[in-house]
């Protein structure tokens, strides 16, 4: 993941190559991040990750195009695309820009999902709080 992930959700993930298709995300957890900003974030991880599970497990699916969305954002879906082997693109011209993924036939899901991450890591937070 690129910086601006490593800030936004204040999470380290280590990506850990195991054989040739199955990769997994490793949390090495970093100091607390804002509450309302994990939780906005993992509602955004949440709607990305259910369009990727739907565009994999859908044969027949070659491509999903998600709604105009903030470049910070799009950048998200971009960053876990390639988590996932599927292609991205951004597509039109602000303000009206938008991602449009495509899969491949490496493309599969992730584990754990960096959903279940963000999840332990705001319930962490409230038991500490």
């Amino acid at each position: 993941f690129s910086e601006y992930l490593l800030q936004v959700l204040k999470v380290r993930l280590v990506i850990e190559n195991k054989g040739s298709n199955n990769r997994s995300l490793s949390p090495a957890l970093c100091s607390p991040p804002p509450t309302t900003s994990c939780k906005a974030k993992r509602s955004l991880v949440l709607t990305i990750e259910g369009a990727f599970a739907t565009l994999i497990h859908n044969p027949s699916a070659t491509r999903y195009s998600f709604p105009v969305m903030k470049k910070e954002d799009r950048r998200v879906v971009h960053e876990l695309a390639e988590h996932y082997g599927l292609d991205s693109e951004s597509q039109d011209e602000e303000p009206r820009r938008n991602v449009v993924v495509f899969s491949r036939p490496i493309s599969s899901i992730p584990s754990p999902l960096l959903s279940h991450v963000l999840k332990q890591r705001v319930g962490s937070m409230y038991r500490q709080g």
